[in-house]
């Protein structure tokens, strides 16, 4: 079993679609919520089981979702299904480029995804060529300057989970520049005190819990740990 199928072993099916106060996704939900647009063309790679494409489905975009792992696509075909945006979506086991990929797209979302990555700067060049005119790219990654990394907490963490590199701010934007993409936006997220739960096991467990006026209160107090220690995720918009 290669590392993207045991990494999904215990995923299960959705039993509704994510919102705005989704603790996982409530910093990307946040910045995504600029771009959603009716009727837009979105492909979102390495979907995973499909929670985010789901969102977005339900904003009435049309998306295609692209993931290595087997059993995350079979996963986000059943949700897909069971929570009736079938119709707006399609899931494919790919990795990027693909062949699977069609003409061009308003929306491209690379959310943990250019870490896990062996080239990425093909990568980026090949997201440039499938965005339409003014076509939008949202990057997520994990930053070299997270404070847990700094103390040298994160090694094992990132060799656990199949990151190959981290980025700094400027990284990236050479990065998406180099390729003819423009940046329009740049948000640093998640101190020390929201980052420890997704690292830890045992703390990773309870964040289902975290939901509405909890998750609430630990964005907030994660707040307090972003001013004082720095952040450990930045997105990034770019513009073709």
């Amino acid at each position: 079993m290669n590392f993207y199928e045991r990494f999904y072993l215990g995923s299960k099916i959705q039993k509704k679609i994510i919102d705005s106060k989704n603790f996982t996704y409530r910093n990307l939900i946040g910045v995504l919520s600029h771009y959603v647009k009716k009727g837009s063309k979105v492909l979102d790679v390495g979907c995973g089981v499909g929670t985010l494409s789901f969102y977005l489905a339900s904003k009435d975009m049309k998306v295609l979702g692209l993931d290595l792992s087997r059993k995350a696509i079979r996963l986000a075909r059943e949700n897909a299904k069971s929570l009736g945006v079938s119709k707006m979506t399609n899931f494919y086991v790919s990795g990027f480029p693909s062949d699977k990929v069609k003409g061009k797209f308003d929306l491209i979302v690379m959310s943990e995804v250019l870490e896990h990555m062996s080239n990425d700067i093909e990568v980026i060049k090949y997201v440039a060529q499938f965005l339409k005119n003014n076509g939008i790219v949202l990057v997520s990654v994990p930053l070299k300057s997270a404070p847990l990394y700094r103390l040298g907490l994160l090694h094992n963490f990132d060799e656990r989970v199949g990151h190959l590199r981290r980025y700094s701010v400027n990284d990236i934007y050479l990065l998406l520049r180099e390729n003819g993409l423009k940046v329009v936006y740049t948000g640093k997220f998640e101190g020390a005190f929201r980052n420890l739960f997704f690292v830890t096991p045992w703390l990773g467990h309870l964040i289902k819990f975290y939901q509405g006026f909890a998750s609430d209160i630990i964005s907030y107090l994660d707040k307090i740990s972003l001013s004082i220690f720095g952040a450990s995720q930045v997105i990034v918009v770019a513009k073709k």
